[in-house]
């Protein structure tokens, strides 16, 4: 399953961010721990490092604000965001992103990944779903929705990675995951089939 794990990573953090808004005095400390700091990148390519508990509290809030009404650079912000652990705090921007985004897939996909790092698997997959009934399947939806499952390698999961790979056989993360499922199940030979499957379509 570690393998399975490492096939959802996200995107590395690019050297250019959103400009930062002008940090706030800082809160009441909380008992929250720090983790890793953040690192970002001015527009003239400084680095600058925040505490998480700076992140959250003092800079994201107005990242947030400065591109709501920016779908393309929201879109963005909340995605690196889901990387750096915040999805609590971005799932208010996540859902109106959903609302307004004119790339309908883009928007529904974001939600539900960001609901299903909330722990709320049954709305991840209605987000999803409720797409796919308005705009049809699509291998990036179905992937998704398979990551909402109860069970990462489940009879559930394989078929529906399948519809996601007639969809689109050259789609890396559900042609990865299919494959590895099968490997875990029947070994190499079951892993080497399960490629030949995708092959011939």
């Amino acid at each position: 399953m570690n393998f399975l794990r490492k096939l959802f990573g996200w995107f590395p953090r690019k050297k250019t961010a959103p400009p930062l808004p002008p940090v706030l005095p800082r809160p009441a400390e909380t008992t929250e721990p720090e983790g890793d700091p953040i690192r970002v990148f001015d527009s003239y390519g400084r680095e600058r490092t925040f505490t998480r508990r700076q992140w959250r509290q003092q800079i994201l809030p107005g990242i947030l604000r400065q591109h709501h009404d920016d779908p393309d650079q929201l879109y963005q912000v909340l995605l690196q965001a889901l990387q750096d652990g915040f999805a609590e705090d971005i799932l208010p921007e996540a859902e109106h992103l959903r609302r307004v985004d004119p790339k309908p897939e883009r928007g529904s996909v974001l939600l539900s990944i960001t609901y299903k790092e909330c722990g709320r698997f049954g709305e991840a997959a209605k987000v999803l779903n409720e797409h796919m009934a308005r705009h049809g399947e699509s291998g990036v939806a179905l992937v998704n929705l398979a990551k909402t499952f109860p069970e990462a390698s489940g009879p559930q999961t394989v078929d529906t990675l399948w519809r996601a790979l007639l969809l689109d056989p050259n789609l890396d993360n559900g042609l990865n995951w299919y494959a590895v499922i099968f490997r875990e199940k029947e070994g190499q030979e079951g892993f080497l089939a399960a490629l030949r499957r995708v092959a011939a379509l």
